[in-house]
């Protein structure tokens, strides 16, 4: 099936996997960062073709049913905060990319302290939450349940907004409806996303020149086909997280060396803080880096390096997750 490309799109923590959660145009509109390149596709883990079966000369016989419906849905998104006090609760003030967040696996906790609210999603290592997504595509309305994602892509280019890419994974919950679409309301609408300039990158305490930060959260989602569902899909389960990021900086900068740093193994604290107003901040860090690679290249005939890194677990604070996100 061709790609659809989506005119509007709703998302809804579900209280329970794969029951609707009935989001609303009102409530729970998402915006789309990239609106042209949002797109949702819709196949089945087996066709049953037959294709080899015995017959009548050339030719096929009809297949049987296919079964294990599942739709996939990938959504570029701005790093934003919520332009207010973040509050805790199923209610709660959050940022827009909030579902989209929880639904790839990451975990939220608000710290409500009068005056410095803050709220951080870090990747849970189990019980990962599900969604519901209504997407709209060219007059139809597909209900995508028991959703669960992965952070493909994370960009943070100087000058520019910073951007995320999430690939959802889902059930379909029946077949495609006619609908116009409807009249979305976006909560954050008026907050505007920061633009990554005066954006200090920290690698255990050095402040690099850098142009760009990019990051992929390496996560394993896998289908679950099992027999006793009633279409023979159960959904999907997030297995593992890897993640990694890539920073291209220039070369040489005093005080840094990190071809030292891969050779010696160094683990060490890293973080990049993109400024805004306060609730529109952003900081994506990390408390165990480790430098897996140091490719050098030119940009604009001046010479780079594009540090390639591992966020690890932190052996010194078992408690510290690989990376999190702090909107405050």
């Amino acid at each position: 099936m061709r790609p659809i490309r989506l005119d509007g799109l709703l998302g809804k923590m579900e209280p329970v996997e794969g029951t609707d959660a009935l989001p609303t145009p009102a409530e729970n509109g998402i915006q789309l960062e990239e609106h042209i390149w949002a797109k949702l596709e819709v196949d089945y883990l087996e066709r049953n073709q037959r294709e080899n079966a015995t017959g009548y000369g050339m030719g096929r016989h009809g297949g049987a049913q296919p079964s294990g419906r599942w739709a996939k849905l990938t959504v570029d998104f701005a790093w934003k905060g919520a332009g207010a006090a973040y509050t805790a609760g199923a209610a709660g003030v959050r940022p827009e990319l909030d579902v989209l967040l929880r639904a790839a696996g990451f975990a939220a906790a608000v710290d409500a302290t009068a005056g410095s609210e803050s709220v951080t999603y870090a990747p849970a290592q189990t019980g990962h939450e599900s969604a519901t997504f209504y997407a709209y595509g060219g007059g139809w309305l597909y209900k995508l349940v028991a959703a669960r994602g992965r952070l493909t892509a994370d960009s943070n280019i100087a000058n520019q907004i910073s951007r995320g890419t999430v690939e959802i994974m889902a059930l379909l919950a029946g077949d495609p409806e006619p609908a116009a679409l409807p009249a979305i309301t976006y909560p954050r609408r008026l907050v505007k996303p920061p633009v990554v300039r005066g954006a200090a990158v920290d690698l255990g305490g050095f402040l690099p020149s850098w142009h760009s930060l990019s990051l992929d959260m390496g996560t394993v989602l896998s289908p679950r086909p099992r027999g006793n569902a009633a279409d023979g899909h159960a959904g999907y389960g997030i297995t593992d997280f890897d993640p990694t990021f890539k920073l291209q900086m220039d070369v040489p900068q005093a005080g840094f060396n990190p071809w030292e740093m891969e050779r010696e193994g160094t683990l060490f604290p890293w973080s990049l803080s993109i400024p805004g107003q306060q609730y529109n901040r952003v900081r994506k860090e990390g408390f165990a880096g480790q430098v897996i690679k140091v490719p050098t290249q030119e940009k604009d005939g001046l010479a780079m390096i594009e540090l390639q890194v591992r966020a690890c677990h932190d052996d010194q604070d078992p408690a510290h997750p690989p990376l999190q996100f702090v909107f405050d």
